[in-house]
């Protein structure tokens, strides 16, 4: 009973994944291409249904010839989206950093300070 309700709860986390992406894809027309985070999150959503997806037949075909080494793959493919993700984060941090100094230069360098060359002050009041 209990790899039933797991299989349905993985199941449904697979199906909504899924849902997602088909929505997205087709909300955006496929724009979601273009943009670095787009495509992250496109890849994560995806490895994400396909584990949730392995999950459920797991429970049901019990042991199977190459399970462990699919298992392992889908793993490393889990932890190549999230570095994805990271590297797509810095680069983008990184990014908006160099377009912000662009925009916003520090200045730096000599500064003038202008003095008075001549004292115009007098202490008598007129």
């Amino acid at each position: 009973m209990n790899s039933i309700i797991t299989a349905v709860l993985l199941g449904i986390i697979c199906v909504v994944a899924t849902w997602v992406i088909i929505y997205w894809h087709l909300a955006t027309k496929g724009t979601w291409r273009q943009w670095p985070a787009g495509r992250s999150l496109m890849g994560l959503l995806g490895i994400i249904s396909v584990g949730f997806g392995y999950g459920v037949f797991n429970r049901f075909l019990g042991e199977w010839p190459g399970r462990a080494v699919f298992t392992i793959g889908l793993y490393a493919l889990f932890v190549g989206a999230i570095i994805f993700i990271g590297l797509t984060i810095r680069k983008e941090m990184r990014s908006g950093k160099r377009k912000l100094q662009d925009k916003y230069p520090a200045h730096t360098g000599p500064v003038v300070v202008v003095v008075a060359s001549k004292n115009e002050e007098s202490p008598h009041v007129d």
